[in-house]
């Protein structure tokens, strides 16, 4: 069962619509510092859901959706 921070961050970037797009997870991290964000995003690239593409403490964290993700997120929305 994923987080509400995963399938937040899995609907914007499907919603992205391109496979090259990006998106700050610091956006969606509602309350959480930015270690608890960059551990959360770390969980969910060993999951293969999305890619770590560039962070810069203290703001940006910026993945991209993968294919399982991509996966993912269309299963846990249909269920």
């Amino acid at each position: 069962m994923m987080t509400s921070f995963e399938s937040g961050l899995l609907s914007a970037l499907a919603a992205e619509g391109r496979p090259e797009a990006m998106v700050n997870a610091i956006k969606f991290a509602d309350s959480k510092n930015y270690e608890d964000v960059f551990a959360a995003v770390m969980e969910m690239e060993n999951k293969n859901y999305i890619k770590l593409v560039y962070c810069q403490f203290p703001t940006v964290i910026n993945v991209q959706l993968t294919l399982v993700g991509k996966e993912a997120y269309a299963t846990q929305s249909h269920t």
